[in-house]
């Protein structure tokens, strides 16, 4: 029986997300006095967890809050097996990552990142893909505290290319005001780099009159 799979962050700090395969419904009905025993639709076949520490090779640091907001990207690479972004609004950006800065005192801090994660058929990573600033084609820009990354989803393809894209919320940009809010529109290439982007704010993207301050909007 096929399988599907329902995403689930851990505790926002704990820096790991839980994939939860289940099994896919059926066709036919179960008899309510059957024993629980077997696969049926609905039950838990196996449990995964991304540790951002053991699978990312320690690129993402203390706090970042890795796995805060995830998305499906459907099978964005066409090897047959779907595949996930996940946020982290608090990441530094990436030339901050190693040595001073990355605390948020000495340098950046709290720009945010996205994470393409390419999965194997079990629900283990094969490969990533970091999308921010210094990274992923990502242009922006973005500033301290902006929380790129502070919510995420998969728009389906907009521009009729073939493959997904995404909106990605930075709900404490200052465009126009104190902590506004912005939406990032990435377009997506098939290796979960950015092809190209839009920003919507109250400056930007045709938004008007846009938020208020204070609306972290997105």
């Amino acid at each position: 029986m096929s399988a599907g799979v329902s995403v689930g962050g851990l505790a926002p700090r704990l820096s790991a997300i839980l994939l939860t395969l289940l099994a896919a419904p059926a066709a036919a009905q179960i008899d309510p006095g059957d024993p629980i025993e077997g696969t049926f639709p609905g039950r838990v076949l196996q449990q995964v967890v991304i540790d951002a520490g053991a699978e990312l090779g320690g690129l993402i640091a203390d706090g970042e809050q890795f796995g805060r907001a995830i998305a499906s990207l459907g099978d964005l690479d066409g090897d047959g097996v779907e595949d996930l972004v996940a946020a982290s609004r608090s990441a530094a950006p990436e030339e901050s990552i190693e040595g001073t800065g990355a605390d948020g005192v000495n340098g950046p801090f709290a720009q945010g990142a996205l994470w393409v994660l390419f999965l194997n058929a079990n629900g283990s990573l094969r490969a990533h893909q970091k999308i921010g600033m210094g990274a992923g084609g990502f242009v922006g820009p973005l500033d301290d505290t902006d929380e790129f990354g502070s919510s995420v989803a998969n728009i389906g393809d907009l521009d009729g290319d073939g493959v997904v894209d995404l909106a990605v919320g930075a709900r404490r940009t200052d465009d126009g005001g104190n902590n506004r809010g912005a939406v990032w529109i990435l377009f997506m290439n098939t290796d979960g780099t950015v092809k190209a982007e839009q920003k919507i704010s109250s400056l930007e993207g045709g938004f008007l009159p846009g938020p208020n301050n204070q609306d972290e909007f997105g």
